[in-house]
Parts: C-alpha cells; sequence; structure tokens
C-alpha cells in the first residue's frame, strides 16, 4: 500500500543521501527521488568568544538521542577538565536524567533545561562553544544546524545525514553512537583547546552559510514545485 501511495507521486522530497538511497531501494522509483537537505536561517551573530568550556545538547532526552552515553561520559570529563559545565537542554526522561546527575554528583556540573526554544535557546547558543549529539538515529537533526550557525565546535554520529554536514575533523567529529570512550576522548581534547574550538566553530559556521541556508532551500524548493509544474 504504501509503495502504490509513492507510485503516485511526480517527486519524492528527501533529507539526506542515505534516505535516498533507502527509499530508492525500498519504496519508490530512484528517479523520481530528489535530495533537499534541512536548511536554517542564519543567525545575525557571529561568535568570536571560544574561551568558555560549556557544553550544550539539544534534543529529547533519553536513549534514542544518546543523552544517557553523554552523561556516563562526564564523570570522566571531569577529571581532566574539572570546570567543563554541560547544559542539556530537551524534555523526554528528565526523572531518568535526574537520577543519574545525582548518582554521579554531577549537579554542580550538569544542568537539565528542560525544553527551551526562540531567545532561551539562542542565550545557550551563545552561552556555549561546544555541541554535541551522540544521537543513534537521525534524518538531518536542526540542532546540528542550529549549533553550527552559531559557530559552535560540534560532535555527533555517523548516522542518518549527519556525515553529509559534519566533515570529521574539518568542520566537527564524527563518533559512532553508543562509543562512550569516543565521546570522553574528543570531549576533553576539545574542551582542552580553545584553538580547536575556534577552528571546528568557524567551519561549522562558513559550512551552514555556504549549503544549509535556508533561504538557498526556498528557493529551490520553488525550482521543483515549478518544474513540476512545467511538466
Amino acid at each position: 500500500q504504501i509503495k502504490k501511495i509513492f507510485a503516485m507521486a511526480d517527486a519524492t522530497i528527501v533529507l539526506s543521501e542515505e534516505w535516498a538511497k533507502f527509499f530508492g531501494d525500498n519504496i519508490c522509483d530512484p528517479k523520481k527521488i530528489i535530495v533537499l537537505h534541512n536548511g536554517v536561517i542564519i543567525p545575525d551573530y557571529v561568535k568570536e568568544d571560544y574561551t568558555d568550556r560549556n557544553v550544550l545538547f539539544l534534543g529529547r532526552l533519553g536513549e534514542r538521542k544518546g543523552s544517557y552515553d553523554l552523561l556516563k561520559a562526564i564523570p570522566a570529563i571531569l577529571k581532566k577538565v574539572p570546570d567543563a559545565h554541560f547544559y542539556l537542554g530537551g524534555d523526554g526522561d528528565i526523572d531518568q536524567s535526574k537520577k543519574i546527575i545525582d548518582e554521579n554528583g554531577l549537579s554542580a556540573h550538569v544542568e537539565l533545561l528542560g525544553w527551551v526554544r526562540d531567545g532561551e535557546k539562542e542565550e545557550y547558543l551563545k552561552k556555549c562553544s561546544t555541541f554535541i549529539l551522540p544521537s543513534y538515529h537521525e534524518g538531518m537533526p536542526m540542532s546540528v544546524l542550529e549549533a553550527m550557525s552559531y559557530g559552535l565546535a560540534t560532535i555527533s554520529t555517523n548516522v542518518g545525514g549527519i556525515p553529509q554536514i559534519i566533515e570529521d575533523r574539518a568542520n566537527g567529529i564524527r563518533i559512532d553512537a553508543g562509543d562512550i570512550v569516543a565521546i570522553n576522548d574528543n570531549l576533553v581534547a576539545i574542551l582542552s583547546n580553545s584553538t580547536l574550538r575556534s577552528k571546528y566553530g568557524k567551519a561549522a559556521y562558513q559550512t551552514i552559510q555556504k549549503k544549509f541556508n535556508a533561504e538557498g532551500n526556498i528557493d529551490r524548493l520553488v525550482e521543483i514545485y515549478r518544474h513540476l509544474i512545467e511538466e
């Protein structure tokens, strides 16, 4: 039934090359698939100060987004970077997250923000120099795009469309989902080196400006519809 519905469409728009392959192999005619990446509005802000050791996570708290893996890695990180501070924004399994924080004595270093949006979210994007999303499953996560658009040095995983956004060791860092050792090692490396944070953060900003600008995506979407109408 799903294949019949997709067969009726003149085109199928997907968010990443990975999804294009999945849909082409399993659901619809590959010739009808168009990749249109997510895009963000570039903020009227350019990060210059990378001296802080603040880390931001934005996403639903729980296993799927890897927030438990991050919390498990923090005690070892603090042994090497004792002034690191972690802000976790999102709803989800808040009680379980609080339990992990309390059991490991992390309350002085980890703050659960709840769901943040608009001005409050912008405040933390400006306050932090580092962003992490150690997720197990993604399409093309807006949180990664937003963090990079604010010039944050970003760590995420080799899932979904993330490899299309982050070029490992060029404009950020990619790790395997579930690899707590890699979370620890890479956060320690980034938090110990403001020059590295600046390098990844500025490269991230340039990537978003060139490839994931919402204005360019809107123009491309208009062209897709215009082409379909003319056909």
